[in-house]
């Protein structure tokens, strides 16, 4: 018998582009269900509308989100996208083609990220592999608050599937700045074990290495002034986590 598969998404106020996630997972999953954070726009009537599975849950960081989500699927299989992602017709055809073949514990996907209306290609922002495709007996989502990723359980690998997730990052700097302070101030609680001398020692190397990384190592200079803008903020963001943290540290 064929497996099935349960799309899931975490989604808060993203009415202008919940559709496209869903309706991209319908193309591939038996059921798809969206787990909402207190949606104040039409996230919701969307998700019901196109008969997506709604659950509603009070933001638990983002890590412990999508893993609550996962254990509100009904089938063991998972794809999990975040709401501004959805999938390439190209893996939409690979992904129909493993539940026929018969589907493996894991497999990575290329993420491909649009920037302010760009595709970006380089600083290491392109085609980045990822696990959004896996058995929930397998693994799951890590409880990273933030910059969260799939842990797979020893001895589970990992096969590649062809085509691409999709990712509409950020339309604007002004929309990347004001996550960018959400992100910092996440990432900031994680640091608070760390002691107030590595914090500031990474406060003053990390943020320029950062930089050096994308816009030269990774050649994000290629993708011009969104290659610029783009290593600049991510930058801006590494210097604010720490900023923040030592903050923290300094007021316990």
């Amino acid at each position: 018998m064929k497996p099935k598969i349960s799309g899931v998404i975490i989604a808060r106020n993203e009415a202008a582009v919940i559709g496209r996630c869903i309706a991209s997972l319908q193309a591939v999953a038996d059921e798809v269900v969206v787990v909402d954070s207190g949606s104040t726009d039409d996230t919701l009537r969307i998700s019901r509308e196109m008969g997506a599975v709604i659950v509603e849950q009070p933001f638990l960081g983002y890590g412990r989100q999508k893993h609550f989500a996962v254990e509100c699927a009904a089938y063991d299989f998972i794809v999990s996208l975040d709401a501004d992602e959805w999938l390439s017709p190209e893996l939409q055809q690979r992904l129909n083609d493993a539940k026929v073949n018969g589907l493996q514990d894991a497999y990575t996907v290329a993420l491909r990220n649009q920037y302010c209306g760009k595709w970006v290609r380089y600083g290491g922002w392109y085609k980045a592999k990822v696990v959004r495709l896996f058995n929930r007996k397998a693994g799951s989502w890590d409880s990273a608050v933030v910059h969260e990723s799939v842990v797979l359980k020893p001895g589970v690998k990992t096969v590649h599937l062809e085509g691409e997730i999709l990712h509409e990052a950020y339309e604007n700097a002004a929309e990347h700045i004001a996550k960018i302070k959400v992100y910092a101030a996440l990432g900031a609680e994680k640091l608070q074990s760390k002691g107030m001398a590595i914090l500031l020692l990474k406060l003053v190397f990390n943020p320029p290495f950062k930089f050096l990384s994308m816009y030269f190592l990774k050649l994000g200079l290629l993708d011009g002034l969104v290659g610029l803008q783009l290593s600049a903020l991510i930058t801006y963001e590494t210097w604010l986590k720490y900023r923040l943290a030592i903050g923290l540290k300094f007021n316990t």
